[in-house]
């Protein structure tokens, strides 16, 4: 069904009455058993989240396919005129299309003085997005497929990125150690990764970051692309995708009742 699409398992359906209340993997069902349990779960509070995330899934799911045909082609220019058509579908996640955009220009498609022209404009307009900087400073910091990497860009949104999460936000934290490690610096990338360990709670984050750490402790310091420091979903940023060709893939559902 087009609310319930999604590729990734495992994953639960909660139904009662007939009615789907809640699906999704294992782990997050605890919040709508205990409000059936307590007759507080209204299921029509997630339906909208879930119909766009639905939206989502299939999208990475066509993308993939139609990036697999552009990989052998090189017609690139289709990728963009699917991101734009998608952005319009789905506005709340225009975010999402932009930043494809961009890492497909500085990667696969080799275009950087494109791709850092509509990174700056992405600062901009996500200037108060603090997924987005994140996933802009590690686009170019840690992306295998990236050639040209604009280092000191990327530690600026880093810094902007750290500055709005208030010295707060462990990803940032994170981001930002592997921008001084690329620059040469061990001394502040440990600095950083040590307050990006202090501030994560999740322990397969933390452990991430203690591998990090390890590395920035042995490893000569400068460039580093494709640091695994951890995901959400399939990205290396825990927020956005950083690569279009191996784990991005956004197309808009058709419209259809969930």
């Amino acid at each position: 069904q087009y609310g319930t699409y999604k590729v990734s398992t495992p994953r639960i359906f909660i139904v009662k009455d007939g009615v789907l209340q809640w699906y999704g993997h294992p782990n997050g069902a605890q919040a709508t058993l205990d409000g059936l349990l307590e007759g507080t779960w209204d299921p029509a509070s997630v339906a909208g989240e879930f119909i766009v995330e639905s939206c989502m899934e299939r999208a990475r799911d066509h993308m993939n396919k139609m990036r697999q045909e552009i990989e052998r082609t090189g017609e690139w220019e289709n990728m963009y005129a699917l991101l734009d058509a998608m952005k319009a579908a789905l506005p709340e996640r225009a975010s999402y299309f932009d930043l494809q955009a961009f890492a497909t220009m500085i990667g696969p498609d080799d275009q950087p003085e494109k791709g850092y022209a509509l990174a700056r404009e992405i600062v901009e307009k996500y200037k108060d997005d603090i997924a987005s900087l994140r996933t802009v400073a590690r686009t170019i910091l840690n992306s295998p497929w990236v050639k040209v990497r604009d280092i000191p860009f990327a530690h600026a949104v880093a810094v902007r990125a750290d500055t709005l999460g208030q010295g707060k936000d462990a990803r940032a934290a994170e981001i930002l150690a592997l921008s001084w490690f690329s620059q040469g610096d061990r001394d502040k990338a440990l600095a950083e990764i040590n307050r990006a360990i202090e501030l994560e709670s999740e322990p397969k984050l933390k452990a991430r970051y203690e591998a990090s750490k390890q590395k920035y402790t042995t490893d000569p310091p400068g460039p580093v692309p494709h640091i695994n420091a951890g995901k959400e979903g399939e990205h290396v940023d825990h927020d956005q995708p950083q690569t279009p060709p191996a784990d991005s893939a956004p197309v808009p559902a058709p419209a259809a009742a969930p």
